[in-house]
C-alpha cells in the first residue's frame, strides 16, 4: 500500500473528484466544458479545506460521522462562496448537481478507504459474550467491534430484549 501523506492525499482527491464531477455534470447538462469554472471552484475548495477546521489534515483511516459532517460543511461553505461568481453563467441546478455528486463521492470514498484500511486488517481470532444489552453492554460492544474480538452474543435477563439483536448480534437469555 502506498504511504502517502494525508494532506497530499486529500488535495489529490479534491482535484480528481472536482474534475470528475464537473466533467460528468457538464456532460449531463450538455454544456461545453469550461475549464475556468473548474479551476475557480477547485481553488475555492482548496482554500476552504485549508481554512475551515483544518480539514486537509483529517485522517481518512480514522473517519467517523463527525468527519463526514466536517467535510460536508467545508464544501457547502465553499459552494456558498463560489456560487455568486458563477450564478449568471450557470444555473443553480447545474452547480447543486455537481456539489451533491461531489459530496456523495468524497464521503463514499472516505468510508470505503476506512473499511479497506481498518476492517480488512482485523482478523477476529477471539470470541466473546457480553453480559448485558443495555448502555454498558452496547458501549463494550462499540469498543470491541473494531478489535480482534468477535462478539458472539449479548446475554441479558430482560425478557423484552430476548430474540432481538444489536447490529446483527443476538440477545439471548
Amino acid at each position: 500500500m502506498f504511504n502517502i501523506d494525508k494532506r497530499i492525499l486529500n488535495f489529490l482527491v479534491i482535484t480528481v473528484l472536482t474534475i470528475m464531477t464537473f466533467f460528468w455534470t457538464f456532460f449531463i447538462f450538455k454544456y461545453p466544458i469550461d475549464f475556468q469554472v473548474v479551476l475557480f471552484v477547485l481553488g475555492i475548495r482548496f482554500l476552504a479545506t485549508f481554512l475551515i477546521f483544518k480539514d486537509y489534515s483529517l485522517s481518512w483511516s480514522k473517519v467517523s460521522q463527525k468527519t463526514f459532517l466536517i467535510k460536508s460543511f467545508v464544501y457547502i461553505s465553499a459552494f456558498i462562496v463560489y456560487m455568486p461568481f458563477v450564478y449568471g453563467h450557470y444555473r443553480i441546478a447545474f452547480m447543486l448537481s455537481e456539489l451533491f455528486l461531489y459530496l456523495f463521492l468524497i464521503n463514499f470514498l472516505m468510508y470505503a478507504y476506512y473499511l479497506y484500511i481498518n476492517k480488512s486488517k482485523i482478523s477476529k481470532t477471539k470470541k466473546v459474550v457480553i453480559y448485558g444489552a443495555g448502555k454498558a453492554g452496547v458501549k463494550i460492544w462499540d469498543e470491541l467491534k473494531d478489535s480482534e474480538y468477535k462478539i458472539r452474543y449479548f446475554v441479558d435477563d430482560n425478557q423484552s430484549l430476548h430474540k432481538r439483536s444489536i447490529d446483527g448480534v443476538k440477545i439471548v437469555s
